[in-house]
């Protein structure tokens, strides 16, 4: 399988078992290691990174937040906070030591706030590069990181078709969360109870106002650490992340309450999986644009385009 995506210290939730084999260093397959939520940077605080120019920032990932000096791709958070700004930009993400690629993370417009998760390989120094057209401040967070592997037991990923967990608007619950509430969402039916992650889309709708989201494994500490905001009153938003689990499943925290959807697109195995190499992850030395409507027709309305596997 290929998993793609749209896409403070902690010690990771799942350590490796005896069954596991690492990879020698020429491997390029990596299984995942679920770490707690961690705040990598904040430019609007002037912590966790190193200004390249006005419109790059360098964020060092190895060594910090728990990722080990092994791992060759992290699962990122990425915000972009433009409230101060009157223009509108995008966000592009690398690998440091490699060229800006011709992809862009998240795009945002005058006075907004934008959030989306990302996976991408660690640069030469240990860091990856985040370029901002018109130089908005950006905040970090990882959520977990790939290590070498030839065959693994956690840490291989299962993709399902995509599904509904849970969403606030709908019974059971139909309410918003209340302001500073955390709502528990359990695993779905047929994930194991020791998976170590899951890929999920979480989405608000009908927000009251600006906001923002965290996600934790389920039962552990709240951090200083955010997947998706909003700005105003009245909006939909949706973000992609990878977040470590426990058997109680995942923790979603709204800071001002609202209306949540969470669904779950693939799971990562736990340490009583068996060993093998089905759903390893190899990570692109960089990002890389796969289709662009803008050369062509677009999607029109209800319908879809196929992108080839790559």
């Amino acid at each position: 399988t290929v998993l793609v995506t749209a896409l403070t210290v902690a010690e990771p939730l799942f350590t490796s078992s005896p069954a596991e084999t690492r990879a020698s260093a020429a491997s390029p397959t990596t299984r995942f290691e679920a770490g707690t939520p961690c705040r990598l940077a904040d430019v609007r605080n002037s912590t966790g990174f190193e200004r390249v120019d006005s419109k790059i920032v360098r964020v060092v990932v190895s060594g910090r937040c728990g990722v080990p000096a092994e791992a060759t791709a992290v699962a990122l958070t990425v915000t972009v906070d433009n409230l101060a700004y009157a223009d509108s930009g995008y966000v592009t993400i690398w690998p440091e030591g490699a060229p800006i690629p011709t992809a862009s993370i998240v795009n945002y417009r005058p006075r907004q706030v934008r959030a989306n998760g990302a996976i991408v390989s660690i640069g030469v120094g240990g860091a990856v590069d985040l370029f901002t057209l018109n130089g908005a401040p950006v905040i970090v967070d990882v959520t977990g990181w790939f290590v070498p592997a030839d065959a693994a037991t956690s840490g291989r990923f299962v993709p399902i078709t995509p599904t509904r967990a849970v969403d606030t608007r709908a019974a059971p619950r139909a309410r918003p969360l209340d302001p500073g509430e955390t709502l528990a969402v359990a695993l779905l039916p047929g994930i194991p109870a020791d998976a170590s992650a899951v890929a999920i889309t979480i989405t608000s709708t009908q927000s009251p106002g600006p906001n923002y989201f965290a996600v934790a494994p389920g039962g552990s500490p709240r951090t200083a650490t955010s997947v998706l905001n909003t700005d105003a009153a009245g909006q939909t938003r949706a973000s992609g992340t990878i977040v470590g689990v426990t058997s109680a499943g995942l923790d979603v925290f709204a800071l001002n309450g609202g209306h949540v959807i969470v669904d779950v697109t693939g799971w990562f195995t736990g340490v009583s999986a068996p060993s093998g190499r089905d759903g390893l992850f190899v990570a692109s030395p960089t990002p890389s644009r796969l289709a662009d409507t803008r050369a062509g027709d677009p999607i029109w309305a209800n319908g879809a385009i196929e992108i080839a596997n790559v």
